[in-house]
């Protein structure tokens, strides 16, 4: 069953709010890695205390943190190539 409260809402409600007033261009871009960086996260976080009892929906959450992972290490990456540190 899914949660009653999507846990996620308020992450996606300060994305919006953060980049709505924001332009089109450097600080829209990192603004919205930023965000993305911190919802990919929570996913990650949330998944890892919340383990379902049917098989299925474990399997399916583990391809899946494997997906988020894979995006939120690019998502660093590309945080970190935006801010122009050395990799």
């Amino acid at each position: 069953a899914l949660p009653t409260v999507d846990p996620f809402k308020p992450a996606v409600d300060a994305e919006q709010t953060a980049l709505g007033p924001l332009s089109k261009g450097t600080a829209y871009d990192s603004t919205y890695i930023a965000q993305e960086i911190g919802i990919h996260q929570a996913v990650l976080d949330w998944a890892g205390k919340n383990t379902p009892q049917d098989a299925a929906y474990q399997k399916y959450l583990k391809s899946a943190g494997s997906v988020y992972q894979n995006h939120l290490d690019k998502g660093l990456a590309l945080q970190k190539k935006m801010s122009g540190a050395k990799t």
